[in-house]
């Protein structure tokens, strides 16, 4: 009985750790595509003040 229960403890855990790692890699690239996008919109809102400055 005492083995049984330590094997199922330890698929149980198994598991939880693995889907925890996706989960924090896929929150890790997520922030990253975050990250990118406000970049790129700040760099386009730049350039175009920029060349609003440059026009006036």
């Amino acid at each position: 009985m005492m083995s049984l229960r330590k094997k199922k403890k330890s698929s149980t855990t198994k598991p939880s750790s693995s889907e925890n790692k996706t989960l924090k890699i896929i929150l890790a690239s997520l922030k990253n595509i975050v990250q990118n996008s406000i970049y790129f919109v700040v760099y386009k809102i730049q350039h175009r003040i920029h060349h609003v400055i440059i026009f006036y």
